[in-house]
């Protein structure tokens, strides 16, 4: 049972081991290579592909990664597909400079923020693998108690590297990290996906129109969707206004 939570802690640490490389740390590295506020403030737009992460659930469904899935399953080789674009966004940002084009580090900033966001939704379904109803709380609770843990490590390692190095080196820090999770995560056990959300033959419209349907047809969902919204605009303004 240990054993269990303990993975739950380590997914949750993956998410969080990503996440501060487009908010927080590109923030603090913008500033030091004398980018204004406002620069800095427009960077909050190269997330726009971890925010519609969504999109990609009916991908990862339904879609084989070419060479990839001939040695893995679908979702092992999403997995494996978004690490390396995860790792390869990484080292493009650690290789910019005060002298690179800016469309270099938008490109490598973007790069890992839809890498982040599928390589979640990728990891959702290993959340509640092997646990019931009774259980998901304390379940999520796991997961966001590793994702904070994962957060805190990266912006702590990273900052320390930056200021005892150089900011390109704590970026290759942060790449290496990558690969070893991505290493590990391939030892977890897979969950058993329904087939009613993929398979081959399904299309990939036609399976986003069914979850969404799904959802909508779930009791008290536009409650739930409202608060969502509200609560991610009011996450975004204030993300916003700390990068300003």
């Amino acid at each position: 049972m240990l054993q269990k939570y303990l993975i739950k802690i380590f997914i949750g640490f993956s998410y969080g081991c990503s996440f501060p490389l487009t908010m927080t740390i590109l923030d603090y590295w913008l500033k030091d290579l004398g980018f204004s506020a406002t620069t800095i403030g427009l960077f909050a737009f190269v997330h726009w592909p971890f925010a519609l992460k969504f999109f990609w659930g009916a991908f990862i469904d339904n879609v084989d990664i070419p060479i990839l899935s001939k040695n893995f399953s679908r979702r092992k080789s999403w997995l494996i597909f978004s690490y390396i674009l995860l790792i390869c966004g990484i080292l493009i940002v650690s290789a910019t400079s005060s002298e690179s084009p800016v469309f270099l580090l938008i490109f490598g900033a973007s790069l890992i923020a839809l890498a982040d966001g599928c390589k979640n939704v990728v990891m959702y379904p290993y959340q509640l693998n092997d646990s019931n109803e009774k259980i998901f709380g304390f379940i999520a609770s796991n997961v966001n108690l590793g994702h904070r843990i994962g957060a805190i490590f990266t912006k702590v390692a990273m900052l320390h590297i930056a200021h005892f190095f150089n900011w390109h080196l704590a970026y290759i820090f942060a790449a290496i990290v990558s690969a070893i999770v991505l290493i590990l995560l391939l030892n977890v056990k897979e969950p058993k996906i329904s087939e009613t959300y993929g398979g081959q033959k399904r299309k990939i419209l036609i399976s986003l129109f069914n979850a969404w349907s799904k959802f909508i047809n779930q009791e008290n969902s536009l409650r739930f969707l409202a608060v969502i919204c509200l609560y991610k605009s009011a996450n975004i303004l204030q993300n916003m206004k700390h990068r300003s």
